[in-house]
């Protein structure tokens, strides 16, 4: 004899329901572990960059001359000034341009930040630039970022300079078919 199917109780499904969420922190400021991420994400978004660059280039001139250049950075000469030089350059010109045109870096939209101003709006080029110069001013003395877990504010030193704040981006209670057909109230 099998035994019977009941069907689900109004009491089961509310017991499987999700349970509402905190309201959404869209604009709050992020906080420092958040940014942390971030950070870290676009470092090796950079490196990655690097890399990619530093093949291609050997890569053209394998083809040009038939050899490899056998140097660090694909032909520029080898040398921690060198790497360091171009670092700059490659995240200068990524934060730049993330920042200005998007409003986030992959970092940042990975964590669910973006950079805004004042008026709420993507900063402008001079301000994302400004951004990038300090916030590689920021990353050298470490100082900088801590100023994000120190202050109310949540700003880091690059922040204040440029005149930008990091919100968050997302809500945190997602749309969810509960939302749109929610269960009949308790009796």
């Amino acid at each position: 004899m099998s035994a019977a199917i009941t069907p689900t109780t109004d009491r089961a499904r509310r017991a499987t329901r999700p349970r509402p969420s905190e309201p959404s922190r869209r604009g709050e400021p992020a906080g420092f572990a958040t940014r942390g991420v971030a950070y870290v994400i676009d470092a090796m978004v950079i490196v990655l960059l690097m890399s990619l660059g530093a093949f291609a280039l050997d890569a053209v001139v394998l083809l040009a001359t038939g050899t490899t250049t056998g140097t660090d950075l694909g032909g520029m000469p080898s040398g921690w000034l060198m790497t360091v030089l171009t670092a700059s350059c490659v995240g200068l010109t990524y934060l730049t341009l993330g920042w200005w045109l998007f409003g986030r870096t992959v970092g940042k939209l990975a964590v669910g930040v973006r950079v805004v101003g004042a008026d709420g709006r993507s900063p402008t080029f001079l301000r994302a630039l400004v951004r990038a110069v300090m916030y590689s001013v920021s990353a050298v003395f470490g100082l900088g970022f801590a100023w994000v877990g120190l202050r109310p504010q949540r700003r880091a030193w690059h922040d204040y300079v440029a005149r930008t704040w990091v919100v968050y981006d997302w809500s945190a209670h997602g749309l969810t078919h509960y939302d749109e057909d929610p269960l009949p109230p308790r009796n």
